[in-house]
């Protein structure tokens, strides 16, 4: 589900207006033709493939760039959390509609924003 974190909560409709404007500001100078939110709740294993489902429309579906905005965590977690994509014989192959990628913290959640690349 596609989230806009800039009106999240806010009620104000003037401001919300000019976030929106301001929103529109940014991705007109964006390298990025499309962008989305997606929240995340990693593998409970640390070090195993989450499939993440999103709306993107990308000819290539490795063409996807992915950055974690924001962690949430009950507690400290033990290691600094890391996302990544598995580079290994056995990777599974992005496909239109979603990616996969690991992180070493079992069951640790995030925001992420995926983007696509201006051709």
């Amino acid at each position: 589900m596609a989230i806009n974190p800039l009106t999240t909560g806010i009620e104000d409709p003037k401001l919300i207006k000019a976030l929106r404007r301001l929103e529109q500001e940014i991705e007109r100078r964006s390298p990025y033709a499309s962008s989305q939110y997606v929240n995340v709740t990693f593998n409970a294993i640390a070090d195993n493939d989450t499939i993440i489902t999103h709306d993107l429309i990308v000819e290539d579906p490795e063409d996807v760039d992915y950055e974690v905005v924001r962690w949430q965590f009950p507690g400290v977690p033990g290691t600094v959390p890391v996302v990544y994509v598995d580079s290994g014989p056995a990777r599974r192959v992005w496909n239109q509609g979603y990616i996969v990628l690991r992180c070493n913290v079992g069951s640790a959640k995030a925001q992420i924003r995926l983007s696509v690349r201006t051709p």
